[in-house]
């Protein structure tokens, strides 16, 4: 196994820690809503059961975007480059050699979490909150954009690894 010919651990932006601080806060709101709901006697059936499990989930929700949120890896290993959010829940690999081209740029917006959102037709984007960009465009056409707090060093690694 190869050392890491690159590797960055980003941590999260402004969007992750507002992410986190709706994990924490968010059963405050729900339990309110569940203790007033069923003391008003507005829960009736099938709903006074389910309620308890979606607030629950919102809960669990916030917590499991918030992990995701708080770690973002952008790695080129063994002629693997792999984009990581979190512990890997969400993950992309690519072969390098299927890398054409690379270029960075800059945008006026700042993206929150996106994994591998649709950009354009054949763009996708991997961001936990940057205005930096470093686009990867593949031979078979499409591209892959990775939002980074350090384009440039991003850049020159993709393009000694595919020179």
């Amino acid at each position: 196994m190869m050392l890491p010919t690159y590797e960055h651990k980003e941590k999260c932006g402004i969007f992750g820690i507002l992410l986190w601080l709706a994990a924490i806060i968010s059963p405050f709101p729900c339990f309110f809503v569940y203790t007033i709901a069923s003391r008003e006697g507005l829960l009736k059936g099938s709903f006074e059961k389910a309620l308890p499990i979606c607030l629950v989930l919102i809960v669990l929700g916030n917590f499991i975007m918030a992990l995701v949120s708080s770690l973002f890896t952008v790695k080129i290993e063994d002629n693997i480059f792999s984009i990581v959010f979190g512990n890997g829940i969400f993950h992309k690999k690519i072969d390098t050699r299927e890398i054409k081209a690379v270029k960075s740029f800059e945008t006026k917006y700042q993206f929150g979490l996106l994994s591998g959102k649709k950009v354009s037709k054949d763009t996708k984007l991997y961001s936990i909150g940057n205005k930096n960009i470093v686009e990867v465009e593949l031979h078979s056409g499409k591209k892959i954009q990775i939002g980074t707090d350090q384009p440039e060093e991003l850049t020159q690694a993709i393009k000694s690894v595919i020179s």
